[in-house]
């Protein structure tokens, strides 16, 4: 699995949406309903599916799916 699967299947699971719905274009607050709490808990999943630490920042702070990908080095 690449980076950016584990990063939109990570999504999927957090906003509850099916992994066939997300795009790099889909916004992660309007699109996906993923808020403030939202965010930690994509974080953390994130965190222990690519084994690496996530920063709470660079999820509050992304707009997009393409914006986190980036910001994770997909």
């Amino acid at each position: 699995m690449t980076t950016d699967e584990i990063i939109r299947s990570a999504i999927a699971d957090a906003s509850k949406r099916p992994l066939a719905s997300i795009t790099t274009a889909s916004r992660l607050a309007e699109d996906l309903g993923l808020r403030s709490l939202g965010r930690i808990e994509l974080a953390v999943m994130l965190e222990r599916r690519l084994g690496k630490a996530v920063r709470d920042d660079q999820v509050m702070t992304a707009v997009t799916v393409a914006d986190l990908e980036r910001m994770l080095g997909a």
